[in-house]
């Protein structure tokens, strides 16, 4: 019996041979913790036919536990994904919620090639140059993912096991969606009044902005621990997508704002190669001044409201306010995209 993560706890080797048989992926050989994760859900496998994924423990849903959620959702983004795209990701995907070999449900994938380049050892000996081929592939990999929409902005309902369209559109869901973070950060203490007042004056003004026709795919963390990646000939090339439970069908831009706020704080250049690539590869995304700031606000309302509870207390945002540090990026990456 072995503890592989905090979330999952202790697991015997005969409650993964009893996992493989049920899935018909061959007899179990290995189990190997996973390097990377924010949850730890994984956990490496090795059978008698190839390399999987063990994901389990999913998360609760609205606050409480939902088994009807994380894993059916997952599961069938990876399946339009797999039959609309040609975006490489895992599937066949394997579900269990039957509860008898282990206290909750769990998906079982083929594990996909390539690096996890959030892994600093996998960064290791890579050069700046090979930066800028990640970047680049990286905006290529999401004209892919967009080549998947759906007729209105919407998510995975686990009532209906389906896409069920958001009330108010996706400038509705926005809107909500920006109000649940600062009432969250108004709660810790780390939303002044000056803040909430920018923060009306964004919502106003994204409140005319009209949204697209058609819906798009959106993987809302399209980030480097969620990519993974091959050096081919041709150069950097993405080789799987992964972890679809932040997914949606909405407006095209936001996973061009978290990756891009991301290299703005390391690398700026790497920002402009990622949306250089992105436009040049055909991408749908053309959002207005207004929804670009939204869209940005939302992004790194969502890191402020956890960064800085007081049982985290992240010493990076310490004398900041959230408009000064959050309106810095909207400027930077308004300044690219539109300049």
């Amino acid at each position: 019996m072995t503890v592989y993560s905090a979330r999952l706890g202790a697991i015997t080797d005969e409650q993964f041979r009893a996992a493989c048989r049920k899935a018909c992926v061959g007899a179990f050989r290995t189990a190997a913790p996973t390097t990377g994760g924010l949850f730890g859900q994984n956990v490496f496998l090795t059978t008698s036919q190839g390399e999987y994924v063990f994901r389990g423990a999913p998360h609760w849903y609205r606050g409480g536990p939902n088994d009807a959620w994380q894993f059916p959702k997952e599961r069938l983004y990876a399946e339009l994904l797999h039959a609309r795209t040609q975006v490489p990701v895992a599937w066949p995907q394997v579900l269990d919620d039957s509860c008898v070999d282990l206290p909750w449900p769990y998906l079982i994938t083929p594990r996909l090639p390539g690096l996890c380049l959030q892994d600093k050892a996998a960064r290791a000996g890579l050069t700046a140059e090979d930066f800028t081929g990640v970047a680049r592939g990286m905006g290529a990999a999401l004209v892919g993912i967009q080549a998947l929409t759906w007729d209105f902005a919407g998510d995975f309902d686990p009532a209906s096991q389906a896409i069920a369209p958001y009330d108010g559109g996706y400038g509705g869901h926005l809107a909500a969606e920006i109000g649940s973070y600062a009432a969250e950060a108004r709660g810790n203490g780390t939303l002044t009044a000056e803040d909430d007042a920018w923060l009306g004056q964004v919502l106003a003004a994204d409140a005319a902005v009209p949204d697209d026709a058609r819906a798009t795919f959106t993987h809302n963390d399209f980030t480097l621990g969620n990519v993974l990646f091959e050096r081919a000939a041709s150069g950097w090339r993405v080789s799987g997508v992964v972890d679809l439970m932040t997914c949606n069908f909405g407006d095209p831009t936001p996973d061009l704002v978290r990756q891009s706020c991301a290299w703005l704080d390391i690398r700026a250049d790497l920002t402009q190669v990622f949306l250089e690539s992105y436009r040049s590869a055909g991408g749908r995304a053309a959002p207005s001044p207004e929804r670009l700031t939204a869209l940005v606000v939302y992004d790194r309302l969502l890191i402020w409201a956890y960064f800085t509870r007081p049982d985290v207390a992240d010493p990076r945002f310490r004398g900041l306010t959230f408009r000064g540090w959050a309106e810095a990026y909207a400027r930077r990456l308004s300044a690219m995209w539109f300049g």
